[in-house]
């Protein structure tokens, strides 16, 4: 928390280089849940530390820390969670910097990242939910600015602590009604597995608004024959086994944890040349059944 450029500019670090405290000017530091980690050594690997772990230190200690090194005014110039932890985050910096400012740190404000939503690092097609405001997109491709009711609550009752006399007053819009959450799906593919006299079968595992999760069983010169779909593509993961998958001219063997994408239009097939049975999972967006029929997938489909 504490990196070396704080102390070269403050001159405590190389001080012929000219630093001091007034170049060091208020000092900006960033906290994230994930910030606290131990160092890997030959006898341990690295790991992060949760807050419960022993090795944790509060965020308030952290600041007093950061004060006592340099004096002066801090802030934590970047923090926020995501998510349904959002609220929960800052229900837990205001606790911790009401207890920085007891201990006499001079700590001047906080700034929540972002403030509307953004995408995400690695996936910029993506939208974590990490602001005050998320963002919904709307049918003429626009984004519509969406507030976080439980994020704005958890603030409102954060600033009526730390900063009572800036307290907004107009009141926070209704909350929304609770999203319904249907039952967690869950399966065990390999206990699923059936094979048939003709070494092929079909079973639908799961099925959700848009998608369907599907095994195909093939036994021993089991085939599904080349085939294609208007609007659905596949991608076709093998559990067990090995096979020979077509995709439009294309032929490719493909193992145990190995996967491929069929696109829509396309012809594909596969087939096990193999001695042991060849289970492939099969998922399928839009719903095969929707794209073909433009009907609705039954949930608990028989086996075909």
């Amino acid at each position: 928390m504490v990196p070396e450029a704080f102390d070269l500019l403050a001159g405590r670090l190389e001080p012929e280089l000219g630093g001091s405290r007034a170049h060091l000017g208020i000092v900006g530091l960033n906290y994230y849940s994930g910030n606290q980690w131990t160092i890997a050594t030959p006898q341990a690997p690295q790991r992060s530390l949760d807050w419960d772990d022993s090795d944790w230190i509060p965020l308030s200690e952290l600041l007093l820390q950061v004060e006592r090194r340099y004096g002066g005014q801090l802030v934590l110039a970047e923090t926020g969670s995501s998510g349904d932890s959002r609220g929960a985050w800052i229900e837990f910096l205001a606790r911790e910097a009401a207890r920085a400012l007891e201990r006499g740190v001079d700590l001047q404000g906080i700034c929540l990242y972002p403030i509307v939503t953004s995408p995400d690092w690695e996936d910029p097609t993506a939208f974590f939910d990490g602001g005050l405001f998320d963002l919904s997109p709307q049918p003429d491709g626009r984004l519509r600015r969406v507030l976080d009711h439980a994020t704005a609550t958890a603030l409102r009752a954060a600033q009526a602590v730390l900063d009572p006399e800036n307290l907004p007053t107009h009141p926070l819009e209704a909350a929304p009604d609770p999203v319904s959450e249907p039952p967690v799906q869950l399966t065990r593919p390999r206990e699923r597995a059936r094979l048939k006299a003709d070494n092929f079968a079909c079973d639908t595992l799961l099925a959700g608004e848009s998608l369907t999760v599907e095994l195909l069983s093939l036994g021993p010169g089991g085939e599904l024959p080349a085939h294609r779909h208007e609007h659905t593509e596949h991608l076709l993961t093998v559990i067990a086994g090995r096979g020979r998958f077509r995709i439009g001219s294309e032929s490719v063997e493909a193992g145990e944890g190995e996967s491929l994408l069929a696109p829509a239009r396309l012809y594909h097939g596969v087939k096990n040349a193999a001695d042991e049975p060849l289970l492939v999972q099969q998922v399928s967006a839009p719903k095969p059944w929707d794209a073909r029929f433009s009907g609705p997938h039954p949930r608990t489909p028989e086996p075909r």
